[in-house]
């Protein structure tokens, strides 16, 4: 899947949007339809709203899930260039537009798994943690028997690729920018005929299939590499929330800033030992931007 998304961003974005755009109204249509049918076999006692100090630490852990699920809302900026009509009118409408659709998805699968009970706290067995893994498949069983079980495990497996088409499309042009303005290597600020950054999305698909063969060798399993991309995620969402505080005129824009900044630092603690990785990316990057710089004087004199 990862090389199918990969060929597919390498002959360009149109391409790739097409197949993006009817596995997202796939995503749409299996996940409203899901919250539909469930909703008569909810069961509100499954459902605790209980805030006390001994779930604080497991809801802040599942909250980092929550993050890693909502990951990509930063690719529409590095994706800006390939609108056809890219005023701020139009990228600010589409973000608010798929934040309001996306959260009532969400939440509402949320209640359903919970509702329905498809799910098994507390055991750490295979079986559970197939069960914890698959919990939408669980629940469309319930709802519309085995056979639907077994059409929208399929589909949602087709569905990953169109994830990653997106995510491999948004971190390939955020390569090639990055090298454009000199801040990234320069064999990756590059633009095919097509104004493609095909040296970018060849980097991001290897370093990709590279990063799942280390997974597979050493038997890393989602619940350690969730929090990977999450400790850098959030930090840049920190980063990026205090900027929009000092940068952003607009006083709701402000508010709405300053909020989302406390949040994310309110969540950052929760990562636990992988709190460290951005603090060695920053440094690394530092001492790469330093390394470049002396490289470049030393060829100037």
């Amino acid at each position: 899947m990862l090389l199918i998304a990969t060929i597919g961003n390498y002959y360009g974005i149109k391409t790739s949007g097409k197949v993006q755009l009817i596995t997202a109204s796939l995503t749409f249509l299996i996940l409203l339809g899901t919250i539909v049918l469930s909703l008569p076999h909810i069961q509100y006692g499954h459902i605790n709203l209980e805030l006390n100090k001994n779930n604080i630490v497991p809801i802040g852990q599942s909250a980092m899930l929550i993050f890693w699920s909502m990951f990509g809302w930063e690719a529409i900026s590095s994706l800006a260039p390939e609108f056809k009509d890219p005023k701020k009118k139009n990228i600010m409408g589409s973000t608010l537009g798929a934040i309001v659709v996306i959260g009532i998805l969400y939440i509402g699968i949320a209640l359903a798994v919970i509702g329905t009970h498809s799910y098994s706290p507390g055991s750490s067995s295979s079986a559970s943690q197939s069960l914890n893994n698959a919990s939408l498949a669980e629940v469309v069983r319930k709802v519309a028997g085995l056979n639907g079980a077994w059409v929208t495990g399929i589909v949602a497996f087709t569905i990953c690729l169109g994830t990653k088409k997106c995510l491999i499309a948004g971190i390939s042009r955020l390569g090639y920018s990055l090298a454009h303005s000199k801040v990234a290597p320069k064999w990756l600020d590059y633009l095919d005929g097509n104004s493609v950054p095909r040296r970018s999305v060849l980097f991001v698909g290897i370093f990709s299939v590279l990063g799942l063969a280390v997974s597979y060798i050493f038997n890393i399993g989602l619940d350690k590499l969730v929090f990977v991309p999450n400790s850098l995620a959030i930090a840049t969402y920190v980063i990026g929330t205090a900027a929009g505080v000092k940068l952003i005129k607009h006083v709701f824009g402000k508010i709405a800033a300053f909020i989302s900044c406390i949040l994310c630092l309110a969540a950052y603690p929760f990562i636990g030992a992988s709190i460290i990785i951005p603090l060695v990316v920053i440094i690394s990057c530092l001492l790469y931007m330093r390394l470049r710089d002396k490289k470049e004087k030393s060829a100037k004199s």
